[in-house]
């Protein structure tokens, strides 16, 4: 296990001796949830005996959305430029950028490794500015974690689109995490392995809330059409068939809480022979309320699916060939519409880089990268944002106030991530 990082450490030590009656002082209105409440709100977590610092990275992750409204308040209660900033300016966002949700995802040549967002579901329209203090607060709590002026500098470089000198390439970083295309012993292992540890379960299973979105003729049949190209390109005689499927719902913590996953390990074989063999798992994943849409009250962020995930392709996936309309899909295969409810369709394969796994000068070095690629990202969709905000940067008074923000933010998650019953999923 690692070592709690010394932030989180100083801010349990006074926040868990604090009477419950300080949550008045609480610097947003968003609380922990209540039984039905759909405003935006805290889900509380399983405590299973986690380090402070896990817990709330814990929290924050079950939370993208209520972090966002939270720190929607706070930019607005800091006024002057900060307010203006956050309100000004708005493009698609990311929504939950973080270690774990972006990826090293393709070489576009030899040599040339790039960053991509491989979690695209809170993803939409909002605010620029508020995608990055989200990215900061999970900065702050990721261990290890950037100081704040590295965090920012590397972003101004991105917004600048000046290179990051003094920082480790992509591929250096990779090092030996590469990995190879995973056989299909690889798979069905990995397959067992989720079955037998409860990640996958069999649809016998499935509760009500999940079964009621299941529907096995047309996400086969959706399979089929949508993976048609690869198979036609493996040869006349290559085959797609469906070998196991189930289903897979986060309970009690982490990203994407209570959203029904439809799963199926699927072989794709090129020839008569067997030859040309790939195997995958492919997701269904239900597609709800994006964090995104947290950010303003005014963002009809994900009322349409289809077009929203088209719009995180084209702006957080690398371009192929410096053309948007040619962006790599990765992990992405499509969007299925089923009964009023919109699935995105995704290969569910293990990261390129695992940061948990990394060093800690390639796991901070990555960060820099990361922040550096949000930058870029930020200033293609708002030019004038990039003015504006390097220049405010510059004041003092303004990174003062940003610090402000994502400190009592991390203080109020801290007290929130020790409090309440675990959220329960519909049954």
């Amino acid at each position: 296990m690692r070592p709690s990082h010394p932030l989180i450490t100083a801010l349990a030590t006074i926040v868990l001796g604090m009477p419950a009656e300080l949550l008045a002082d609480a610097p947003c209105g968003v609380r922990l949830c209540s039984v039905g409440e759909s405003s935006w709100c805290f889900r509380a977590v399983a405590r299973e005996g986690k380090s402070s610092d896990r817990q709330l990275l814990t929290f924050l992750r079950t939370n993208p959305g209520a972090s966002l409204a939270c720190l929607r308040e706070q930019v607005d209660q800091a006024g002057g430029t900060i307010r203006e900033i956050g309100e000004a300016y708005s493009g698609i966002i990311g929504g939950d950028v973080k270690p774990d949700n972006v990826d090293i995802v393709r070489v576009a040549r030899a040599g040339d490794w790039q960053i991509g967002l491989i979690d695209l579901d809170d993803g939409g329209e909002g605010s620029l500015f508020l995608d990055l203090l989200h990215t900061l607060v999970y900065d702050a709590i990721w261990n290890p974690s950037l100081d704040l002026p590295d965090a920012l500098d590397a972003y101004r470089l991105g917004l600048a689109n000046e290179d990051l000198r003094g920082v480790p390439t992509l591929k250096a970083i990779l090092g030996e995490q590469r990995r190879s295309a995973r056989s299909c012993r690889d798979v069905e292992r990995r397959w067992a392995r989720d079955l037998n540890q409860g990640r996958i379960r069999r649809l016998a299973d499935a509760p009500r809330a999940v079964s009621e979105v299941y529907d096995g003729p047309t996400f086969e049949r959706e399979l089929q059409r949508l993976l048609a190209g690869e198979r036609d390109a493996a040869g006349p005689k290559a085959r797609l068939s469906i070998e196991d499927q189930g289903f897979s719902r986060k309970e009690s913590s982490g990203g994407s809480l209570c959203v029904p996953r439809f799963v199926y390990r699927v072989r794709l074989a090129g020839g008569s022979d067997g030859s040309g063999e790939r195997c995958e798992i492919v997701e269904f994943k239900q597609q709800t309320r994006p964090a995104a849409a947290a950010t303003s009250p005014s963002h009809a962020a994900g009322a349409d699916h289809r077009q929203r995930l088209a719009a995180l392709n084209r702006h957080y996936r690398p371009l192929v060939d410096g053309d948007a309309a040619k962006a790599d899909p990765g992990n992405v295969i499509g969007v299925v519409d089923v009964a009023g409810q919109s699935f995105l369709v995704r290969y569910a394969r293990p990261e390129l880089f695992d940061s948990g796994e990394a060093s800690r000068k390639d796991a901070l070095a990555y960060a820099k990268r990361m922040f550096h690629w949000l930058g870029q990202v930020h200033a293609a969709q708002g030019p004038e944002y990039a003015k504006r905000l390097d220049t405010a940067l510059d004041d003092p008074k303004v990174v003062g106030g940003v610090r402000r923000i994502i400190q009592a933010h991390v203080a109020y998650l801290e007290r929130l991530a020790q409090r309440g019953a675990a959220y329960r999923c519909p049954d």
